[in-house]
C-alpha cells in the first residue's frame, strides 16, 4: 500500500487526509469505506498514483477484477517506475493465472524499489516455480535484503531467511547457519529450515547439535518425514543403533529414499514357514553391506527370494541364505511376507559391539577369476586397486570423490603396481591411466561379479566411499576407504576402522574437503609397507591409528 512516506509534502492536505482514512479502514478491512476515502483523495488530487495503487487494493481484496486492473493502469500511467504499482501488477497477473507476467512485474517492482518487504516472498515462491530454486537463490546472493524485510509477518521473515540460508549453504557455512537459526527463530514450525540445519551441522560432524535442532523441531512437528530421518541419521552416526535402527523406518516416508512397494504382509522378525521377499533399496553399497543379514533371514523361513539391481545379481547369487535372485520390474514369485533389506538391522537388533555375519560373506565366482586374470607387470610387485570416483547421482557425491591424479600421484612408486576400478571414468582419465602406467580394468568389468573377481587378485583397494569398498570388505580384502570430513552414518565418527568390515581401515580429512592429510597418511604407510615387504592381508588395519 501507499502511504504516509512517499512524497507526502508533495500532495494537498485534503488528499493526504482521505489517503490516511483511507489506510485505517483498510488495515481494518472495512473495504467501501476504504475504496470511499481513496476515490475522495483522487477527486482531490488525480494524478496522485499511490492512490490509484490502494484502491486497486480494496478492488482486488473483494476479488472485483476488471476496477483493479483499471486503476493500476492509471497510476502506472501516473508514475511507470512506481514499485509498488509493479508488485500489484504481478498479484493481479497471479489471480488470472499468468505467472510469466507476474514474474517480470515483480522483478521490477524491486528494481524500482527494492525497500519494498511484500514483494521478496511473493517473488521467491513465483520464480522457483517457474525456473527453479537455483536463479532465485543466485540472485539473493547478490542483492543484500533491506531492513524493511522486519516489517513482514514472522512466517514470511523466516521463508526469506530459509532462502537466504540455501543460498550460502555451499559457501558460506556460518552465514547459512546464521539465516536457518534466523528462520526457525521466526517460525519454530518450519520444518525445512530445521532439516536443512540439521543437515549442515552434521556435514561439519556436529551432530550432537544437528540432534538437539531436530529433536527441538518435532516437538512441532512430530510427523515430518524428513526432520524424522535427519534424527535417524544422527542418531546412528552417534552409535546409538538401537534408537536409530527404530528411527530409520521413517525412510519409507523420506523422498529422499525412494521406497519399493510390495503387497502383502510385512516380515516382523518373526520365524515363519514359507518364502520371504527381501527388497533392496537406496545404492549398490548398501545393497553389498547389508546382505550379511540374508543369512540371518534365512534362518527364520524356508526361503529368501532377493529382489536387487540386474548389475549385482550373479554376485548376490553367491551370499548365503539366498535361495533365488531376479531383478527387474516384474515379480512373478509367491511369497509370504516381505521385507526391505534396510530394515534387517533393526530386527536383527544390530548394535555396534555385535554385527552378524562372519566375514567374507561375499564370494568371487570361481571360473571367473581365472577367466579373468590380473595383469601383473612382475610378481613382487603390491597390486593395488584405485577408485576416486562415487556415482554422480548418489547423494554427496562431491564431498566423497577426489580427482584422478592426486590419488594416483599418493600411490605410485616403486613396489607398487596400479590397478583402476573405476568402471565409469572418462575418455580423458583412460588416456591419463594409459600415461601413467596404471592397468584399466573398466573395459573387463561389466558387473560385480567381474569386480569381485579381479578384486581376489589384487593386495589392496585405495577407494573413496563406494559400493566397491564394501564389496572389498564384504570379501574380507585389505581396503583403505578415504573418507569426507564428515561421514556417512554408517562409518560413526573418528574411528579409524570400522565395525562392519575388520579387514577396512579409514582415513578421514581432517578439514573439509581437503584429501591433502589422509592421502598423505596413505602413501606414507603404503610406503612402509613396502619397504618392510609386509602383505596388507597380514597386517591388522583395524590396530592402527589413522586419525
Amino acid at each position: 500500500m501507499q502511504s504516509s512516506h512517499s512524497h507526502l509534502l508533495a500532495h494537498s492536505p485534503e488528499a493526504i487526509a482521505q489517503l490516511q482514512a483511507g489506510l485505517a479502514a483498510q488495515g481494518a478491512e472495512q473495504w467501501s469505506t476504504a475504496r470511499h476515502h481513496y476515490q475522495q483523495g483522487i477527486q482531490q488530487d488525480p494524478h496522485w498514483a499511490g492512490l490509484y495503487v490502494n484502491l486497486c487494493a480494496t478492488y482486488r481484496a473483494t476479488q472485483v477484477t476488471q476496477p483493479a486492473e483499471r486503476a493500476l493502469g492509471l497510476a502506472l500511467r501516473l508514475d511507470p517506475q512506481l514499485g509498488i504499482a509493479h508488485y500489484y501488477a504481478g498479484l493481479l497477473a497471479l489471480d488470472r493465472g499468468d505467472r510469466e507476467t507476474a514474474l517480470r512485474s515483480l522483478k521490477t517492482a524491486l528494481a524500482q524499489d527494492p525497500e519494498l518487504p511484500e514483494t521478496y516472498p511473493t517473488l521467491g515462491e513465483v520464480w522457483t516455480e517457474q525456473a527453479g530454486l537455483e536463479p532465485w537463490l543466485a540472485w539473493l546472493r547478490q542483492h543484500p535484503l533491506p531492513k524493511t524485510i522486519q516489517q513482514l509477518a514472522p512466517k514470511q521473515q523466516a521463508a526469506i531467511a530459509f532462502w537466504q540460508g540455501l543460498a550460502w549453504d555451499d559457501t558460506d557455512p556460518v552465514q547459512a547457519e546464521q539465516c536457518f537459526r534466523q528462520a526457525l527463530a521466526c517460525d519454530p514450525e518450519l520444518g525445512n529450515a530445521a532439516a536443512q540445519l540439521g543437515q549442515l551441522l552434521a556435514r561439519y560432524n556436529r551432530f550432537e547439535e544437528a540432534l538437539a535442532i531436530t529433536e527441538q523441531a518435532l516437538i512441532h512437528l512430530p510427523e515430518d518425514p524428513h526432520l524424522r530421518l535427519n534424527h535417524a541419521l544422527c542418531l546412528l552416526s552417534l552409535g546409538r543403533w538401537d534408537e536409530g535402527w527404530r528411527a530409520y523406518e521413517w525412510r519409507r516416508y523420506s523422498d529422499q529414499n525412494p521406497w519399493v512397494q510390495a503387497a502383502g504382509p510385512e516380515w516382523n522378525g518373526q520365524p515363519f514357514r514359507g518364502t520371504l521377499l527381501v527388497l533392496t533399496e537406496q545404492g549398490l553399497g548398501d545393497t553389498l553391506q547389508f546382505s550379511r543379514y540374508l543369512a540371518w533371514a534365512r534362518q527364520r523361513c524356508d526361503r529368501v527370494v532377493l529382489w536387487c539391481p540386474q548389475s549385482l545379481v550373479r554376485l548376490m547369487e553367491t551370499v548365503a541364505g539366498v535361495d533365488q535372485v531376479f531383478a527387474g520390474d516384474d515379480c512373478h514369485i509367491a511369497y509370504r511376507a516381505h521385507v526391505s533389506l534396510l530394515s534387517l538391522p533393526r530386527l536383527a537388533r544390530t548394535t555396534v559391539e555385535q554385527i552378524p555375519a562372519p566375514i567374507p560373506y561375499l564370494r568371487p565366482i570361481a571360473p571367473l577369476v581365472n577367466q579373468r586374470p590380473l595383469p601383473r607387470q612382475t610378481s613382487q610387485a603390491l597390486a593395488v586397486g584405485i577408485v576416486w570416483q562415487s556415482g554422480p547421482h548418489m547423494k554427496d557425491a562431491a564431498r566423497k570423490c577426489m580427482a584422478l591424479d592426486p590419488l594416483a600421484i599418493a600411490l605410485q612408486f616403486p613396489g607398487v603396481q596400479l590397478y583402476s576400478f573405476q568402471v565409469d571414468r572418462s575418455e580423458a582419465e583412460a588416456d591419463r591411466l594409459a600415461a601413467q602406467g596404471i592397468v584399466d580394468l573398466a573395459p573387463q568389468i561389466k558387473d560385480f561379479a567381474d569386480t569381485a573377481a579381479f578384486l581376489a587378485q589384487i593386495d589392496l583397494l585405495v577407494t573413496v566411499d563406494t559400493a566397491i569398498c564394501h564389496l572389498a570388505g564384504a570379501m574380507g580384502k585389505p581396503v583403505w576407504t578415504l573418507l569426507p570430513y564428515a561421514a556417512d552414518w554408517r562409518w560413526l565418527r573418528d574411528r579409524p576402522d570400522t565395525p562392519w568390515y575388520p579387514t577396512m581401515r579409514l582415513f578421514r580429512q581432517s578439514r573439509p574437503g581437503s584429501w591433502t592429510e589422509p592421502l598423505d597418511r596413505v602413501r606414507s604407510t603404503l610406503e612402509g609397507w613396502v619397504r618392510s615387504g609386509a602383505e596388507p592381508s597380514r597386517s591388522n588395519p583395524a590396530s592402527r591409528q589413522s586419525r
